[in-house]
């Protein structure tokens, strides 16, 4: 609700008009997404904030924001790279040159799904191992306000 009435990343359901945004921004506006679920989630697990009704659902809520934002702004590179390459998905060779083919809406993108998912899972995957360490434990001194951004920091790694 907040990528589409907000800041009007997505066209509005049910002809409400807008456009789709392109990748980069909705790029940038996962990784702002990322700082700000980062603080709600350090404010809700702070000692203020823990002991009230609901607190503890706000993790979770938190990471499934940045992981529909992040997951839209890979669908939308998805998107914007099979209408920029459109060679790159293919025609059924069965259809090539036939009425059939020039009827078709778009080729079968079926395969280049398939390889930029695969790449996406790997680079996640391997983005996770490489933070891990970030989202235990970040130490740049001591007192109570530098403790506090340690904590707010290690917030956003974990939802990175």
């Amino acid at each position: 609700l907040l990528s589409i009435y907000i800041f009007n990343l997505h066209p509005r359901p049910w002809g409400g008009g807008g456009e789709q945004a392109s990748s980069i921004a909705m790029l940038r506006f996962a990784a702002g997404l990322c700082v700000v679920a980062g603080l709600v989630q350090h404010l809700a697990r702070s000692s203020v904030c823990a002991s009230l009704p609901g607190a503890e659902t706000v993790p979770s809520m938190t990471g499934m924001l940045a992981g529909w934002a992040g997951g839209d702004t890979f669908l939308q590179l998805f998107r914007e790279l099979r209408a920029a390459r459109p060679e790159l998905c293919d025609m059924p060779a069965a259809l090539n040159g036939t009425a059939a083919a020039e009827a078709l809406e778009a080729p079968d993108c079926t395969r280049l799904n398939l390889a930029l998912a695969a790449l996406v899972t790997v680079g996640s995957t391997l983005l996770i191992t490489l933070l891990k360490p970030f989202t235990q434990s970040v130490e740049c001194g001591s007192g109570r306000v530098v403790d506090w951004l340690e904590d707010w920091v290690e917030s956003i790694w974990q939802l990175v």
